[in-house]
């Protein structure tokens, strides 16, 4: 057995894992969906977890022919309110840039970000919203995401019921409702 043909089996069984065996449980139908769907470029707002972004780019690129991945990442880092774990900008870089993935890690705000760097985000395959970013958080960004979008992007927000997370995917007619929220009149 040549050693090509190895690394292969190596590559399938790694995506296996991840796909039906891998914690949490939560995670396993993104790397589905990623395979699924071969997303190239691949956006996280609010990165809870740096091993499942690295995981993300890991299987985007084993099933995507020839085109880098793109990953972009948006995080307050260092700036994370107190009583929520810190993760430094240089760390995650330095886990995620030996991938050989496009990596582009963007501090800031949710809202304030996304809609600074919306046209340098064009042709979003996967969009994640993690749990700790609100509908507040995003505020007017909500209105730059249908310009990131092609008719196959995939919008997924991660949700958490009763101890439960999981992976919502949202409409762009969620999205729409998100970016004009309804105005209530005051009664005169």
């Amino acid at each position: 057995m040549d050693e090509g043909t190895n690394l292969s089996r190596v590559s399938r069984l790694k995506y296996a894992y991840l796909a039906y065996l891998a914690k949490p449980k939560s995670d396993r139908g993104l790397y589905r969906q990623v395979k699924r769907q071969r997303s190239v470029r691949i956006v996280e707002v609010g990165l809870q977890q740096i091993l499942r972004a690295r995981r993300l780019i890991q299987v985007a690129q084993r099933f995507v022919s020839q085109e880098k991945v793109c990953y972009t990442g948006i995080d307050l880092f260092e700036a994370r309110a107190g009583g929520q774990e810190v993760l430094s900008l240089i760390e995650a870089y330095r886990s995620l840039a030996p991938t050989g993935a496009q990596v582009r890690l963007l501090p800031g705000a949710a809202g304030s970000t996304l809609s600074a760097n919306a046209n340098s985000l064009l042709r979003t395959d996967l969009l994640l919203l993690n749990s700790d970013i609100t509908d507040a958080d995003m505020g007017s960004a909500w209105s730059f995401i249908p310009r990131m979008l092609h008719p196959r992007s995939l919008v997924l927000r991660e949700r958490l019921h009763e101890g439960i997370v999981s992976w919502d995917p949202m409409t762009i007619e969620e999205i729409l409702a998100a970016a004009n929220p309804p105005k209530w009149r005051k009664a005169a």
